[in-house]
């Protein structure tokens, strides 16, 4: 009887050890697996996929980057699935010039993640150092998240976000013909939104830009188009907004996506973002 008591405390001992190691082996796999999907976000924005080992209660990530913030994003997400854990953060960064054809791959790919969101329908072209977004999304705070996102890749040094715009400034506001005169709902209906999107977004500046249609004398257009946008300007300053985020401009003609031919649709008021380092 002792010896089968001795027997099975020495098996225990044995196997306690092998049990204790197959489950941590077990848990930090799933672990791994579970940082690794959340890594795949910076696919786009590194050289290398970035490799996570988890060895108990560390983490040792690796791979070749473009920048410090790249590298430093990794760690962030890692942070994110298990602020617990310690990172030791072996990413290399690497400076090397981008291939242009790298770069538009990952505009892409960028692109393609973004829209997987309900919220953002965007389109991005490239052009040799400047990614060139166009598209709406419906929640302002997404503006800054997605010119971030084309920030980051390698080979963008500029991102011309001027038609990335919010559903309030998708609207335009139209006038009669001759006239510079707004209507009370415009002022509730499209004007006060655009207040309360830039009252949000302290950072971003508004230009205004005005339009007419093509009959008449050019320079009385010139006068007309200059006018109405100001119309827009005063309301939105007279609501508290600084006029030094706003600018105006005046544009004989319709916007660039209507016909000239469309005289209703050539007599408006539309607009473009502007970050506060533009002027």
């Amino acid at each position: 009887m002792a010896l089968l008591i001795i027997g099975g405390l020495i098996l225990v001992l044995i196997l306690f050890p092998w049990a204790y190691f197959q489950i941590r082996g077990i848990l930090d796999y799933r672990k791994e697996q579970r940082i690794a999907e959340a890594l795949t976000d910076l696919d786009p924005m590194t050289y290398t996929p970035i490799e996570a080992e988890v060895q108990g209660n560390t983490v040792t990530l690796e791979g070749r980057v473009p920048s410090i913030e790249v590298k430093n994003d990794a760690a962030q997400m890692v942070e994110g699935v298990d602020s617990n854990l310690n990172i030791e953060n072996q990413i290399t960064v690497v400076q090397v010039p981008p291939d242009a054809a790298w770069v538009a791959t990952a505009i892409e790919l960028v692109t393609s993640i973004l829209n997987q969101n309900p919220d953002i329908d965007v389109t991005a072209a490239y052009a040799p150092g400047k990614a060139i977004v166009r598209g709406n999304f419906s929640n302002p705070e997404d503006y800054d998240f997605i010119v971030d996102s084309y920030e980051k890749l390698p080979g963008v040094e500029e991102v011309n976000s001027q038609q990335l715009l919010p559903a309030v400034l998708q609207e335009r506001i139209y006038f009669a013909k001759g006239s510079g005169q707004l209507n009370s709902g415009d002022i509730r209906g499209k004007i006060t939104p655009i207040q309360q999107f830039l009252e949000s977004n302290a950072d971003l500046k508004l230009k205004i830009i005005g339009h007419t249609d093509l009959s008449g004398e050019k320079e009385l257009n010139q006068s007309l188009a200059a006018e109405r946008a100001i119309a827009v300007q005063q309301v939105l300053e007279n609501s508290g907004i600084n006029p030094s985020r706003l600018e105006i401009q005046g544009e004989v003609g319709p916007p660039p996506d209507v016909d000239q031919s469309n005289e209703d649709l050539s007599r408006c008021v539309r607009f473009e973002l502007l970050s506060a380092e533009e002027s």
